[in-house]
């Protein structure tokens, strides 16, 4: 019913669906057996951590893999639009404010989300509206005002604000190549193209770490910090070698063009 009142308003509007709070492939086989593929244009869930820390630890990847893979078996074989449309990351761990590790999480998650296809990503959230999670991008100066959290007109940025926006500076309308493996134990790495450039997001949840990054015939290549700062870095024998950690850093260089 809903699918044929919104082609009826508009023939180009996309209905999707539909939506769990943490990407759990029973619970989607489940309603995909049902038959709800056959009303939606796109699948959009919120994708939180199932009870663990780090989208690395709560296998963010292989979550996202493992429903791609049920959507083309219920599917006929024919792949759909992933639409993330909300995914937040504490910023509290008991009474301590950990406001970098929240940046960093949340761009980990980001950079996973864009590696593994996922259309469009809507991150949460704008302001602490509580003292329970700190969720917000920004800490909020009104929230223990009578009005209450939604009325707030004064806030903080947190660094989760210098952080996305670098990602989204450095990786918006960028094609995903996939993971980038072999780097090292417990180093991480996705590769984007975007206008000529190959782009490398690499970092390890597990502290630091040392990485040999692929450079290609560059000799030089961009490096750029989680907030934006840039530097240029010397290649050697093909690769850049970087001190990496839970903050992920960009690796720019042009890209080789395919044979």
């Amino acid at each position: 019913r809903i699918r044929k009142l919104v082609r009826a308003e508009d023939p180009t509007g996309l209905v999707i669906g539909p939506c769990s709070s943490i990407i759990r492939s029973n619970w989607f086989e489940a309603v995909f057996r049902a038959g709800v593929l056959r009303w939606v244009d796109g699948i959009e869930t919120h994708a939180y951590p199932d009870g663990r820390f780090t989208p690395e630890a709560d296998d963010l990847p292989g979550r996202l893999q493992r429903l791609q893979a049920l959507v083309r078996r219920y599917n006929h074989g024919k792949p759909l639009p992933l639409y993330i449309t909300e995914l937040g990351q504490t910023g509290i761990l008991g009474d301590e404010i950990i406001a970098l590790s929240q940046a960093q999480r949340m761009v980990r998650a980001c950079i996973i989300l864009k590696g593994e296809g996922a259309r469009v990503f809507l991150p949460f959230y704008g302001i602490d509206y509580d003292r329970a999670g700190y969720w917000g991008f920004l800490y909020n100066l009104d929230l223990d005002s009578r009005a209450g959290p939604w009325e707030t007109k004064r806030g903080s940025p947190k660094p989760l604000v210098n952080a996305v926006a670098a990602c989204a500076l450095l990786l918006e309308g960028a094609t995903p190549r996939g993971r980038v493996r072999g780097l090292g134990r417990d180093v991480w790495a996705y590769a984007f193209y975007h206008r000529g450039t190959r782009i490398t997001a690499v970092w390890s949840p597990a502290g630091t770490r040392t990485a040999m990054v692929p450079a290609g015939r560059a000799r030089r290549a961009e490096v750029t910090d989680m907030t934006g700062h840039s530097t240029s870095v010397s290649a050697v024998h093909g690769a850049v070698r970087l001190t990496v950690g839970e903050s992920p850093v960009y690796v720019c260089v042009p890209a080789q063009k395919r044979r």
